[in-house]
């Protein structure tokens, strides 16, 4: 949810779809939404959506960093 939220900022502040990704992929890095799913989020809030909630929920990613691992 936190990257849609940031979408949504993007939209607001008038930042074209591969902008918003490409910023997107310079704060998450390798946790970053995907450029199809920053796209679809960025048109559904481009033509008025206001609702954070996926409409396409789905299995939650799996994020594997040395970092992660070594604190389980």
């Amino acid at each position: 949810m936190e990257q849609a939220v940031n979408i949504k900022f993007c939209v607001r502040l008038g930042k074209s779809a591969m902008e918003t990704f490409r910023m997107m992929k310079q704060v998450y890095g390798d946790n970053c939404l995907s450029h199809i799913r920053v796209f679809e989020w960025h048109n559904h809030f481009r033509h008025g959506r206001e609702s954070l909630e996926d409409e396409h929920p789905g299995p939650a990613k799996t994020i594997r960093t040395p970092e992660l691992i070594e604190k389980v």
